[in-house]
């Protein structure tokens, strides 16, 4: 590390500063222009006379909506890159007297041994530099995926599949012809009573029709369509999910389900059936299920769900951020779970830092409330309480990344949510 000198140093931290500028404002262009083609996709599905409607509109709005994602994920992984290079360039930055210092002693001193200070000084540092490569390195993988896709876009096959000129007057061969939404939605519901209270309801809040007759037309029960859109839902993201999942063979009675708990998204079933989960199949077979990355993770598993009930399904090849997901006995509820063996670690050393950077991993990935189940065996119960209890661990269930964390001590378990701290046996 000392092989540099002060001034390269100074150098670096400037070239550093100039990379996270250009990385934040990547960020914002991929925001901006994520915000414009959202405007032109709204535009070229309501902006005719007639909106287009049927099998091939919801196609392209299923697949306009995974490219969203897609540019809204690599937008977080610049903003986060950034982020990353500038705390190592502020690392670099406020340690510059301390390295100019032990540069003019080893000058002055062949042999020289550094102090343990020092010795720390660089064990932060270097941390921060693998802190660095791990962000850039997904970053990188992001980018190369949005590449390759957008170097492969059938761009004759879109022309020919959709209309985008100023007079969107078509429909497909889905049957609606050119029906009205109020029409479609009459359709669906086969009640009138319930279809003008469900076209009332929608005008009172502000949801779009469009958006309802698609759920209906999806096979979303009206009470459903009701709760979400009480619930202030985004009608079309669950639209669109609603679509990935049934087109990828999933039970119609299984979304209506998730929807009907409580979820206002679908994004997690429409994650782990892309991560080869069989959802049709949940709440059946072995307590444990799916692939794990290392042994620990398929023992945490086991002990998991030997206390909890229900099942787990292990997701490996080192999905970002979770190892599985927790289905509650008698449910088919998707609970994502990060599962971390920190039996090596002694003390509470590193431990913040480590639950930090897992929390990023989940949030460049687009998880929320995950389970934490942390195997801490060096640790007693009552230590590990006290230290929760003065420290930021308290406070994580309300962040948003986690909603509960669980400490797998000598003498029984610390449990965090939103209740607070609190050990069982």
């Amino acid at each position: 590390m000392y092989n540099a000198t002060v001034d390269d140093l100074a150098r670096i931290v400037n070239d550093l500063s100039q990379i996270s500028s250009k990385y934040t404002a990547g960020s914002q262009e991929l925001d901006h222009q994520r915000s414009s083609l959202d405007a032109t996709a709204s535009q070229l599905i309501y902006g005719g006379s007639i909106p287009w409607t049927g099998l091939a509109s919801e196609a392209f709005q299923g697949a306009w909506g995974e490219r969203r994602s897609r540019m809204q994920q690599a937008s977080q992984l610049l903003s986060q890159a950034a982020s990353y290079l500038t705390q190592f360039t502020q690392t670099i930055d406020e340690n510059l007297p301390t390295i100019r210092r032990d540069q003019q002693i080893e000058q002055g001193l062949i042999g020289h041994i550094l102090p343990s200070g020092v010795l720390s000084v660089l064990d932060g540092e270097s941390q921060a530099q693998n802190t660095i490569l791990t962000a850039l390195s997904a970053l990188n993988a992001q980018l190369e995926e949005l590449e390759y896709e957008v170097r492969n876009c059938p761009e004759e096959e879109q022309v020919d599949s959709y209309p985008y000129n100023n007079n969107i007057n078509k429909s497909d061969s889905s049957g609606e012809g050119g029906k009205t939404p109020e029409e479609r939605i009459g359709d669906a519901v086969n009640d009138p009573a319930v279809a003008h209270n469900l076209i009332d309801l929608a005008k009172k809040n502000g949801a779009n029709l469009e958006d309802v007759a698609m759920l209906l037309d999806l096979g979303i029960k009206p009470d459903i369509i009701e709760q979400l859109i009480n619930n202030k839902a985004n009608l079309r993201d669950i639209a669109t999910n609603a679509q990935i999942l049934l087109d990828g063979g999933i039970n119609p009675d299984l979304v209506n389900g998730w929807l009907k708990n409580g979820r206002t998204d679908l994004n997690n079933a429409v994650r782990a059936m892309n991560q080869g989960v069989d959802l049709n199949a949940l709440g059946t077979g072995d307590k444990v299920q799916g692939e794990f990355d290392y042994p620990h993770e398929r023992v945490q598993a086991s002990e998991f769900v030997a206390k909890e009930g229900g099942t787990f399904i292990g997701v490996a090849n080192n999905v970002e951020g979770i190892d599985g997901y927790y289905i509650p006995e008698g449910t088919t509820e998707l609970i994502p779970v990060s599962l971390k063996n920190y039996s090596d670690s002694s003390g509470f050393r590193g431990l913040i830092g480590k639950i930090n950077i897992n929390a990023r991993h989940i949030q460049i990935a687009g998880y929320s409330n995950v389970i934490l189940d942390v195997n801490y065996p060096q640790m007693t119960s009552a230590n590990m309480l006290d230290f929760i209890e003065h420290g930021p661990i308290k406070n994580m269930p309300s962040e948003g990344s986690f909603q509960s964390l669980l400490f797998k001590c000598s003498d029984g378990t610390v449990i965090v949510d939103s209740s607070g701290a609190r050990i069982v046996r």
